[in-house]
């Protein structure tokens, strides 16, 4: 994920192994590369925390997971809604919207990239 904004910029750790970095403006000036005047940016990786080690999550689930880690967070958020009787965080049709168009391009990739409709459901 990245969320550029206009004094800081947030970039998630990659899968090549770019660490997680932030971007923010200081008040000194620098030329680009085409000599262009701008604002300096002074890059620096923060530490990231790893919340799936903490109490945040009960000790069976305390473990890495996929998608930096969010498959166990997701697991719990899920069984807890069915066990206090109440909405998940993510709802179904949000769950469907998210995975159905993936499924799709995967289909279609398999067509040879013919264009696919993407079901809506609801």
């Amino acid at each position: 994920g990245e969320w550029i904004g206009s004094k800081l910029s947030l970039f998630d750790p990659h899968p090549n192994g770019a660490k997680a970095t932030v971007g923010e403006l200081t008040a000194a000036q620098e030329k680009d590369d085409g000599g262009f005047i701008r604002t300096k940016v002074a890059l620096r990786q923060p530490p990231i925390p790893e919340y799936w080690k903490t109490d945040l999550l009960p000790e069976a689930l305390r473990h890495p997971s996929g998608h930096a880690n969010s498959h166990t967070f997701l697991t719990h958020e899920f069984i807890d809604a069915l066990v206090t009787n109440r909405r998940p965080a993510v709802n179904i049709h949000e769950a469907l919207a998210l995975t159905v168009p993936g499924i799709v391009a995967h289909q279609s990739a398999l067509k040879g990239g013919e264009q696919l409709k993407i079901p809506q459901f609801g």
